[in-house]
């Protein structure tokens, strides 16, 4: 019932001059508005010790050591795996190997099907629906 109303009328299409205002906006005066607020970013990460110290032995005392370069690195994916070109020596030979896999599992099928057949069994793979 309820669907007939929707037939028709495309619910993911707003016209361009349309503004949403969410209900918890807040009203600003036109001096607010015209307020210019300017925000700095930074790239510290505060999970991070700034005052890493480590023993000296040739001086014999503690000494800060300075934050590296590379300490600040967070890496958020990683996947394991190879990529070859497809045009490359390598990936002729596994597509040449894969391809001799694939027609040795076809003739084991077609010599399955075979022997099936000569026993006057069901071919392997085609078997009757059971209702």
């Amino acid at each position: 019932m309820g669907f007939a109303l929707l037939v028709g009328v495309d619910l993911f299409v707003t016209t361009p001059n349309h503004m949403l205002k969410p209900p918890t906006q807040v009203e600003l005066s036109e001096k607010d508005r015209k307020d210019e607020v300017t925000r700095v970013l930074t790239a510290s990460d505060p999970n991070i010790p700034n005052n890493v110290t480590k023993y000296n032995y040739k001086e014999k005392v503690f000494k800060v050591d300075p934050p590296g370069a590379g300490e600040e690195l967070c890496i958020h994916f990683e996947m394991n795996g190879c990529v070859i070109h497809r045009e490359s020596q390598e990936a002729k030979e596994q597509a040449a190997y894969n391809q001799q896999q694939k027609e040795a599992h076809e003739d084991a099928l077609k010599a399955a099907a075979m022997a099936a057949a000569e026993a006057g069994e069901d071919p392997v793979g085609e078997e009757d629906d059971v209702s």
